[in-house]
């Protein structure tokens, strides 16, 4: 849900989404268009999957639009979109460990050559989504209330209303939802970084309606690794620092059986098939929940979706 913007040069025109038809960037590519932002002049939207690509283009009839069906690991591919851009946006998922590949190449764009100046003249903007992003900024607004900080735990939280589903649809990259229920995480506690046990961390707490009682785990995040290291946060003392998830109940318990069979901290790495193929389970389970959304898409029913973001200080 975060991303990442580079501003490359002074004239803000022309901008380049990168893995621009997921659910994250597509949106930010329609806000670009929306007659309420600021005027562009080009937005280039680029994105490993054609299909994907198509959907875009079918929603977003505009003729500033420019696509392009890529290969993130191709630098010169990379390198020449980079060339055409003032402000490079990146929603490459996390877990495809291309962040530092392509802030890289952000830097040969600029044609940097002294190392004592590898940041001078770009500007990084990290985590402008939801969590990271406005959670960010509603720590600071609790911080801004308080002449000392002890403790802060941050808190994410989605329900739906509506008939249950009988699919089961991440409600993100499914990558980072399997890590976020198989991986250990982070959290600031005691004054430093400790690790903890996925799913560990179990909290309830009475929330407003449509929420109601609703319970919490850690989870992995970048929060707790950025907040409490801020001076907004670290002058006044801060000793710990937390992240918690909390999915709707049907869907947590599906994620929950899914690391219990398997799909957890290891879902990336290769598993050896009796015919002698190797197979990542994590694009083997991506393969098949898209074809039982596909095949079952009447079966989906109208819900809504109802988020909080909160923090308590």
């Amino acid at each position: 849900s975060g991303a990442c913007a580079l501003i490359t040069m002074g004239n803000l025109k022309r901008i380049l989404i990168l893995g621009s038809a997921g659910r994250m960037s597509s949106g930010t590519a329609r806000d670009l268009l929306a007659t309420y932002s600021h005027s562009i002049e080009k937005l280039i939207i680029a994105d490993s999957s054609n299909e994907r690509l198509d959907i875009l283009r079918e929603s977003l009839t505009d003729s500033r639009i420019e696509t392009n069906v890529i290969d993130v690991t191709d630098r010169q591919i990379i390198l020449s979109l980079l060339a055409k851009c003032d402000v490079y946006i990146n929603a490459v998922p996390t877990f495809a460990g291309l962040q530092m590949d392509i802030f890289h190449a952000c830097f040969e764009a600029e044609r940097i050559t002294w190392i004592t100046e590898a940041w001078a003249g770009i500007t990084a903007i990290f985590g402008l989504g939801a969590d990271p992003g406005l959670s960010n900024i509603l720590c600071r607004v609790v911080a801004d209330r308080l002449d000392r900080i002890d403790k802060m735990s941050l808190y994410w939280a989605a329900k739906f209303i509506g008939d249950e589903n009988p699919i089961l649809i991440p409600p993100y990259n499914l990558s980072t939802v399997l890590a976020e229920y198989g991986n250990l995480s982070q959290q600031f506690l005691n004054g430093k970084l400790q690790q903890v046990p996925a799913q560990s961390g179990f909290e309830t707490i009475d929330l407003p309606e449509p929420f109601g009682k609703t319970s919490f785990i850690h989870s992995e995040h970048s929060e707790p690794l950025t907040v409490p290291f801020a001076n907004a946060f670290k002058e006044k003392g801060i000793q710990e620092f937390t992240w918690k998830l909390s999915l709707p109940e049907r869907e947590h318990q599906a994620w929950i059986r899914l690391v219990k069979a398997g799909f957890g901290e290891t879902f990336d790495e290769d598993v050896t098939l009796p015919n002698g193929t190797s197979v990542r389970p994590v694009d083997v389970l991506q393969v098949v929940i898209d074809r039982n959304i596909e095949r079952h898409k009447k079966r989906i029913p109208d819900q809504e979706l109802h988020e909080i973001h909160f923090s308590i200080g």
